[in-house]
């Protein structure tokens, strides 16, 4: 009887995941249809795979164990549905993603750029995020007559403080974006650098810590 049990819960599990993915896909997918990329080396996606995550909409609904990958080129959040089937998602029903493999990874959407941007330092008063992007870049090795085509990525930081977004190039965009003095201070008693990202995932996470 134990047994039987488990097996009902079990496969009752598996349907209730499946109809949330499917549901996921009427409400906020549409069919991906991937470009093909000719001679170009390396991959125009985030992950080598598909990954582990689980999506949070907007209206407080978490999608665990949905198979998600980002493609870099298009700036869309790619994911399978229940027939592993691949879908674009709209980022416009989403308010984060986590992705649980092959690391914890947070990425959440924004309206500007209709894109993900990946956070990576505390959330609170300030989050400093990252976003990254692919281009294909040609170059031509010396003494040859064939183009190499790269995928190359290109990243860029930014903080977001009450909805507004700063590029961050250095610790004095932190600075000015959040007007704090004692930032200054915490930096010099730390021996931070202007130009390290580590640092400045510091900086922000001392400013939400207070």
């Amino acid at each position: 009887m134990k047994h039987t049990l488990l097996i009902l819960l079990f496969a009752t599990s598996i349907a209730y995941a499946q109809s949330t993915v499917e549901n996921f896909r009427d409400v906020a997918g549409q069919p991906f249809f991937p470009k093909q990329y000719v001679d170009v080396n390396g991959t125009p996606y985030l992950f080598e795979d598909w990954t582990n995550s689980t999506i949070t909409m907007k209206n407080g609904q978490a999608l665990k164990g949905v198979r998600t990958n980002f493609n870099l080129v298009t700036n869309e959040l790619l994911f399978l549905d229940a027939e592993g089937q691949a879908m674009v998602a709209n980022p416009i029903v989403i308010k984060s993603v986590e992705v649980e493999s092959p690391s914890q990874r947070k990425f959440v959407p924004t309206a500007a750029k209709n894109t993900f941007y990946e956070v990576i330092s505390s959330e609170g008063k300030a989050t400093l995020v990252k976003y990254s992007r692919k281009v294909i870049m040609e170059t031509k090795p010396y003494n040859s007559a064939t183009i190499q085509k790269n995928f190359v990525t290109d990243v860029s930081h930014m903080i977001v403080v009450d909805g507004k977004v700063t590029e961050v190039r250095s610790a004095n965009d932190i600075y000015e974006a959040l007007g704090s003095e004692s930032l200054k201070e915490f930096a010099k008693k730390e021996r931070l650098k202007q130009k390290s990202v580590e640092s400045w995932i510091k900086i922000v996470n001392y400013y939400n810590s207070n």
